[in-house]
């Protein structure tokens, strides 16, 4: 959702300026965007690239407002390679990574996602952004621990799904602290999300060193990647 003046001033005038420029925003993505996108369209995700554009041109103007009313440190998350999320992995049993979904959702976004916010490093003067990596952090975390604790039991049913008897169309794994991903949808268990946290723990560092070891712009991503889709 957009962040337009009337949903930021309201919230950050509770902070006095102090209180904002010594707080760290965490801006995530958490690809419902798309989702919703293929779910109204009814169509591939081949053709989803000009919504990767939208959505990386908002996270810059959203970013830019937070900056405009005091805030000076960020870290924005890339989104983890949708291809092994167990809406993509389900038609292979959770067996395999989906690489049309990866190659058109996640690697488009990320390396969109690294070109606006290194293009707000002179913006930014004052101020400290991170990229939070949970493409990679995800590929490492999870392994090949790609079937969720809780999915359908038939191809038309999700987790949390009940069928017209009133009983449960969906099964449960014994231990969710065994497995990555909670449901059949997106979300990882909490045991994932501790793994995934795990990784990303040297990312946050420019964030609280002292400014003067502080670097001023911290941006991750694969440079291959990024020349191939946001030139």
């Amino acid at each position: 959702t957009p962040l337009g003046h009337k949903r930021a001033t309201p919230f950050v005038s509770r902070f006095t300026p102090s209180d904002l420029a010594s707080s760290v925003a965490l801006y995530t993505t958490a690809g419902d965007d798309y989702l919703h996108y293929l779910t109204l369209q009814n169509s591939g995700v081949e053709g989803i690239y000009p919504l990767t554009v939208s959505v990386g041109k908002q996270i810059s103007s959203d970013l830019i407002r937070l900056y405009q009313l005091g805030l000076r440190k960020f870290a924005v998350t890339y989104l983890p390679p949708t291809g092994c999320l167990p809406v993509a992995t389900k038609p292979s049993s959770y067996r395999a990574c989906n690489d049309t979904w990866t190659a058109n959702v996640a690697q488009p976004h990320n390396a969109r996602v690294f070109k606006n916010v290194l293009g707000l490093r002179h913006y930014f003067a004052n101020g400290t952004i991170v990229n939070l990596d949970l493409y990679s952090a995800f590929l490492s975390a999870q392994a090949s621990r790609l079937k969720p604790c809780c999915s359908g039991t038939s191809p038309t049913s999700k987790c949390s799904n009940f069928g017209p008897d009133g009983k449960p169309a969906y099964s449960l794994c014994p231990d969710p602290k065994s497995q990555f991903y909670w449901d059949d949808l997106i979300h990882p268990t909490e045991a994932g999300w501790q793994a995934v946290v795990k990784q990303l723990q040297n990312s946050l560092g420019p964030l609280f060193c002292p400014p003067h070891h502080r670097h001023k712009f911290v941006p991750r991503f694969g440079s291959r990647l990024a020349r191939k889709f946001v030139s």
